[in-house]
């Protein structure tokens, strides 16, 4: 996804990596993020015939999905950069990766999840493996999976509660700009593409697509 300032980060995610760095990158997290408190609930199901609820869905699965925190933009940051330079590698070269994310985050991190809407997907241990960001006027800035969880549902649970949260604040629209890998993804969301384009990252340019999906 990016934009610029609106997203000098965002633009897609979902790799899929054993590269030894990344996964000690991604393992000193576990010193930085922590579990929001809470319990799932338990019910037996066969007798009351009622669904495990998303909650202990996730939780079985071996994550769970709450809202961003402060203290968070650490463990973000290193989940985008990992997302960035292995999963994108069949669509952007080592250049436009490097300028995409040069290895140390441009922004602070943790303000901006204070002013937007950031859901956190974290392990049993309490480290981020995925977050997105939804913006007050709808836009959906940011969205990235830790390369080992690519294809876990990550992702799903993610969006799903990025757009609940939509719903509950009554916006109309969702916009966003997508790599080529997480365009795949929203269209399966039942997002449109409106068109390729290209934006300037660190003086180099990269292709992504504005897309939109209507809420009403």
């Amino acid at each position: 996804m990016p934009p610029a300032e609106r997203g000098s980060h965002s633009m897609g995610f979902w790799p899929c990596t054993t590269d030894p760095k990344v996964g000690i990158a991604l393992e000193k997290q576990g010193d930085l993020a922590q579990l929001s408190a809470g319990r799932s609930a338990r019910f037996n199901s066969e007798k009351r015939k009622i669904p495990l609820s998303l909650s202990a869905l996730l939780s079985r699965r071996g994550y769970s999905v709450r809202a961003g925190a402060a203290g968070d933009g650490q463990g973000c940051f290193l989940v985008f950069h990992a997302a960035v330079h292995e999963g994108a590698a069949d669509f952007y070269s080592a250049r436009e990766r490097a300028a995409w994310s040069p290895g140390r985050p441009s922004t602070d991190w943790d303000a901006r999840i204070g002013r937007e809407t950031w859901r956190v997907a974290v392990d049993r241990r309490g480290r981020i493996i995925g977050f997105m960001s939804l913006e007050e006027d709808g836009h959906l800035g940011m969205a990235y999976v830790a390369p080992a969880r690519m294809g876990t549902g990550v992702s799903d649970a993610l969006y799903q509660q990025i757009e609940a949260a939509a719903h509950a604040r009554g916006l109309p629209l969702l916009t966003t700009q997508a790599s080529h890998l997480a365009q795949r993804f929203f269209a399966r969301h039942g997002w449109h593409t409106d068109a390729r384009q290209s934006v300037i990252r660190n003086g180099v340019a990269l292709s992504n697509f504005r897309m939109h999906k209507p809420l009403t």
